[in-house]
């Protein structure tokens, strides 16, 4: 990447030379080093779009190419240097790797696709490494990416957390990306019906709102946004949210969401408790358990404290609960520490042990192969 412009070619020449060494002609065309003639004046991302697009119906070869290629490209980057990335430009180089990310999002490039979901450990640090002087957000444009690209659940924290954290840890427009990747998610044997998550993601986000006019105005605004995206019949919304309503206790927004769906205040029916035998129940669970399965248990051991505490107010459980939890999946899953270890820091954020549990998932993360995140 040398951030030079070099001169302009012929589109047939062009493919002539993509053809005899794509890896060269995508870097000249990516860098703005070499213009096709006929794609003057666009961008080199529109550039690649105009090109490739119209060889994916006729499954033309030269789109594998420029998949396996792009994917290559990226890679490449997670070894550019700060000195290199401060010569070739911060501005330009965060505004070429979007370009590169809006190609896989515009073309069916299933390698690049699946390959940046799987690099995410390593990739995601790498955006949120080069920021450039502007508004420009490299990791925003990246879980974007990914956000319309999943094939399993395991970023499911990741929404959860944007949506949590929008406008405190993460910008407030992180709460449109969570909810876009919680409507991202592999749709279930019912076909592309809306999943409890989006609605927990959007009430995960309500219950920081204070009872005031505007973030009730904020609120229905979100809820509206999704009624509009899945159109129903009226009996839909409220038999879906009937249940889900009471594990929120007494949050403003649940009282909102009920007059806006005309449906009549109870009791919340979740007498759950937190309790150190439940704990040690749950260890003993998971302890054999890994990958997507342990994942998706400690999600779900995570949420139940959570909404434990938004339904009683009582925090005592939670930071000793999920730090013993995050202790025992410390070594197989670090992200998954990280993830409880925050949560816990949130309700107490003084807690020794959580903040030592915090500091060794990210250098679990740091130091680990990518494979046992």
């Amino acid at each position: 990447m040398t951030g030079t412009t070099m001169g302009f070619l012929a589109e047939q020449a062009w493919w002539a030379e993509f053809e005899a060494d794509p890896e060269g002609r995508l870097d000249d065309l990516l860098d703005g080093e070499l213009v096709v003639e006929s794609l003057a004046g666009i961008d080199p991302g529109q550039a690649l779009v105009a090109l490739f697009r119209p060889l994916a119906a006729a499954g033309d070869t030269r789109l594998d190419r420029l998949d396996e290629q792009l994917l290559a490209w990226f890679r490449a980057r997670l070894g550019d240097s700060p000195e290199a990335i401060a010569a070739y430009g911060r501005n330009a180089y965060v505004i070429r790797a979007q370009e590169a990310l809006g190609t896989v999002l515009r073309l069916p490039l299933v390698r690049s696709r699946r390959g940046l979901a799987e690099g995410f450990d390593e990739f995601t640090p790498w955006t949120e490494g080069v920021r450039s002087d502007g508004a420009r957000d490299l990791r925003r444009d990246y879980w974007r990416l990914l956000a319309r690209s999943q094939e399993s659940r395991r970023l499911l924290g990741l929404w959860y957390e944007l949506c949590e954290q929008a406008g405190r840890r993460y910008p407030e427009s992180y709460l449109d990306l969570g909810l876009a990747g919680l409507r991202g998610l592999p749709w279930p044997e019912t076909g592309p019906e809306p999943g409890d998550e989006l609605l927990h993601g959007l009430a995960r986000w309500a219950r920081r709102l204070a009872d005031r006019p505007a973030d009730k105005a904020r609120f229905l605004d979100q809820w509206h946004l999704i009624v509009a995206q899945y159109p129903r019949g009226p009996a839909y919304w409220p038999e879906r949210l009937e249940n889900l309503l009471p594990g929120y206790g007494k949050a403003p927004f649940v009282a909102w969401w009920r007059e806006e769906l005309g449906l009549a205040e109870r009791a919340p029916t979740n007498n759950w408790e937190p309790s150190k035998a439940d704990t040690d129940s749950f260890l003993k669970k998971i302890a054999k358990l890994s990958g997507e399965a342990l994942r998706s248990e400690v999600d779900k051991y995570h949420d139940k404290h959570e909404a434990y505490v938004a339904r009683t107010g009582d925090r005592f459980h939670l930071p000793m609960s999920l730090n013993r939890v995050g202790n025992a999946v410390l070594e197989k899953a670090p992200a998954l520490a990280l993830r409880l270890a925050r949560t816990a820091l949130e309700h107490e954020p003084n807690n020794e042990h959580c903040r030592a549990l915090w500091a060794e998932a990210l250098i679990g993360l740091v130091h680990r192969p990518l494979s046992r995140r």
